[in-house]
């Protein structure tokens, strides 16, 4: 049976390359292994593996070596080539199957690499501080924000609050409000500044700064802001044009109330002269004194009289409305009033 001393150099090759490569996957498989709680006995398994495959490979390659520079060497491990070839596929196999785990694995199991990957997928900025101000977890978000307002790298704690207290004087990004602590980016995004002092389990303080991205709230309240002031133009036009319907309302009834008193008026005198130019009537018609007396009460209901004024000035005031002038001649007790 051909051995690994009696093969070819081509196939010695590829069998201690092919044996060489499965060597430095063994090992990145206990590297990806060693912060999984799930997958401890592939560190041992894989110890096992490397030593069966490590004692030989050592002595393979002094072998190879010798033969390449034509020394005299000893056959110390007279394994068959296809024992080689079959020990090399099982190895394929169980690391194979290792491989699955750990993928299968990592889409459920923590680590620091997805704490690190979940962070760099949150749209906010976030970054944390130990006591003296080093950084201990940041994402590309917040080095982001961070590099448009300072134009440098976020090293420690100190930096961001020294960036963000010179935002005032930055041409980039705006300051809009000191109290609620939000800036404007060159882009148009709004971000709210957040600092809190958080305590992990084993009573280490840590300071939590964050950048919450509220650019659509504030497009939000500036709409609602034009909307107010339109809201207060309209209810100024509607207050104008309530007072204006008002003061029409008043003055229709005015006129309304002129008008009666004209229309009923004017009868009344249309009646009065109509008897004084009858010369067969020897007495006032009855209907006529009625229509009279009801345009002088007309009279005297719209001009509102008030208890101090005499019934002189009331047949002034009364004369006047109805547009009559008034001559008085001599005294008020003998006073002959022509009208």
């Amino acid at each position: 049976m051909n051995t690994f001393y009696s093969a070819s150099s081509v196939e010695q090759s590829l069998l201690m390359v092919s044996m060489f490569l499965l060597m430095i996957w063994i090992i990145a498989i206990g590297f990806f292994a060693y912060d999984s709680p799930f997958c401890k006995w592939m560190k041992y398994l894989n110890f096992v593996i490397l030593l069966i495959m490590g004692l030989p490979m050592v002595h393979f390659t002094q072998v190879f070596m010798d033969i390449s520079e034509e020394k005299t060497f000893r056959e110390l491990l007279p394994i068959p080539v296809l024992g080689i070839v079959l020990l090399i596929a099982m190895i394929i196999i169980v690391i194979g199957i290792e491989s699955i785990i750990l993928w299968r694995n990592g889409k459920c199991t923590l680590n620091r690499n997805s704490i690190r990957q979940a962070m760099d997928t949150l749209p906010a900025a976030v970054c944390y501080f130990d006591s003296t101000g080093e950084i201990i977890l940041c994402n590309h978000q917040m080095h982001r924000l961070f590099h448009v307002i300072s134009g440098k790298d976020l090293q420690r704690y100190s930096d961001l609050q020294k960036a963000l207290s010179f935002c005032e004087k930055n041409p980039l990004v705006h300051l809009l409000s000191v109290e609620r602590q939000t800036y404007q980016f060159p882009d148009g995004s709004v971000w709210q500044y957040r600092q809190t002092e958080i305590t992990d389990q084993q009573g280490v303080v840590y300071t939590e700064a964050i950048f919450l991205d509220i650019t659509m709230l504030y497009r939000k309240n500036v709409e609602l802001q034009k909307q107010t002031v339109r809201l207060k133009e309209m209810a100024r036009n509607l207050k104008q044009l309530s007072d204006n319907v008002l003061i029409l309302t008043r003055e229709q009834e005015i006129l309304k109330a002129k008008t009666r008193l004209h229309d009923e008026m004017g009868t009344a005198l249309t009646a009065v002269r109509q008897s004084l130019q009858d010369e067969k009537s020897g007495a006032p018609d009855e209907n006529m004194m009625r229509l009279f007396r009801k345009a002088v009460d007309a009279v005297r209901s719209d001009n509102g009289y008030t208890e101090e004024q005499e019934e002189y000035d009331r047949f002034l005031e009364d004369a006047a409305t109805i547009g009559v002038e008034v001559n008085l001649s001599g005294e008020l007790g003998k006073a002959r009033i022509m009208v």
